[in-house]
C-alpha cells in the first residue's frame, strides 16, 4: 500500500464517524410541522401592540391615514370612499347596530338578496340555539335581520348564560395593531378567486369566509364582461378579537362599481376559523 493511499483510508477512518453522527442527527431532529407553524403565528399575531377600537373621532382618524398599496391609479373621490368603506367595515362588526353593518354592506340598494343564503339563514334561526323562541319572520328583509340578531349580536342570549369562554356580550373587534394592517389596490383581468383559498394559502391555519347575503346589480363578473379591467380593494386589518379567541388578520375586498361611484363588499374574511366563539360575522 503505498503513502497516498494508506493517507486516504487513514483520513476515511478518522471522518466516517462524524459522517455517520451527522446523519443520525439529521434524521432524528424534528422536523417543523405546518402545525408548529400555524402555532407560532398565532404566538406571533398575540405579541403585537393592540389600540382599541372605539368609535371617537380620533379613531377614525387613524384609519383614514392608513397606507395604500396601489398599482391602479385611484382619484381624490374613489380614495376618500374607500377609506369610509373601510371604517364604515369595522364600524359593522365592532358595535350592535343593524343599520352600521347594512351601511357597511349595502353602500347602494341591492338588486335583490341571496335567496339560498336566506333560505339557510330562515332554517338556521328555526334550530339555533342561541335563538330560544324559534320564531322567525317570512319576508327576506325581516329573515335576515333576525339572523344577524342571532349569529352576530347574540341578541337572545342571557350574558351570564353558561357558555364557557363564549363571547356573547362582548365586541367582536377589540383592538387593531395599525402597523400590519393596510389596504392594497390593484387592477385585475379576470374573476378574483375564493378568499377562503386564498387565506387558507397563505396562512396554513384555517379560515372562516360568510357566505354573500345580498345581490347587486353590477358584479365583478358583468364589470369585467363590460370593461375589461376591475379595479379592486383588498383591506387587510390586523385584529384583536375577545378572549379567548386568538388575535388574526381580517380580509375584506371590495370592487369599483364606476356607474354607481362605490365600492361594493365583495366578501370578508378571518384566518383563523374560531374556538368558542358565539358572534359570528354576517355577510
Amino acid at each position: 500500500m503505498d503513502d497516498n493511499t494508506r493517507r486516504k483510508l487513514l483520513l476515511f477512518l478518522f471522518l466516517s464517524p462524524v459522517c455517520f453522527a451527522v446523519a443520525i442527527l439529521l434524521l432524528v431532529r424534528p422536523q417543523k410541522t405546518e402545525h408548529d407553524a400555524s402555532i407560532s403565528q398565532i404566538v406571533k399575531w398575540a405579541t403585537l401592540k393592540y389600540e382599541p377600537i372605539s368609535a371617537e373621532v380620533g379613531f377614525k382618524d387613524k384609519i383614514d391615514r392608513l397606507r395604500i398599496t396601489q398599482t391602479a391609479k385611484l382619484s381624490a373621490v374613489q380614495e376618500s370612499l374607500l377609506r369610509q368603506q373601510t371604517y364604515d367595515a369595522v364600524m359593522a362588526y365592532y358595535g350592535d347596530s343593524y343599520e352600521a353593518y347594512r351601511k357597511f354592506r349595502t353602500p347602494i340598494p341591492p338588486k335583490a338578496f341571496n335567496m339560498k343564503q336566506i333560505e339557510y339563514q330562515k332554517k338556521s334561526c328555526k334550530e339555533d340555539w342561541r335563538n330560544p323562541g324559534k320564531d322567525v319572520p317570512d319576508d327576506p328583509e325581516g329573515i335576515h335581520k333576525k339572523f344577524w340578531e342571532v349569529d352576530f349580536l347574540n341578541k337572545y342570549v342571557d350574558p351570564a348564560t353558561e357558555v364557557k369562554n363564549s363571547t356573547i356580550g362582548k365586541h367582536l373587534f377589540e383592538g387593531i395593531n395599525f402597523e400590519n394592517s393596510g389596504i392594497t389596490v390593484e387592477e385585475v383581468k379576470k374573476t378574483p378567486g375564493a378568499l377562503s383559498d386564498s387565506l387558507m394559502n397563505k396562512y396554513q391555519i384555517g379560515a372562516f369566509t360568510p357566505y354573500p347575503s345580498f345581490v347587486f346589480e353590477n358584479t365583478p363578473e358583468t364589470i369585467l364582461e363590460e370593461r375589461g379591467v376591475l379595479t379592486m380593494a383588498t383591506v387587510v386589518l390586523q385584529l384583536e378579537l375577545p378572549k379567548p379567541e386568538p388575535a388574526c388578520p381580517f380580509y375584506c375586498r371590495f370592487y369599483w362599481d364606476e356607474s354607481n361611484n362605490s365600492w361594493l363588499p365583495l366578501d370578508i374574511g378571518i384566518a383563523v376559523p374560531g374556538f368558542t366563539r358565539t358572534r359570528e360575522f354576517v355577510f
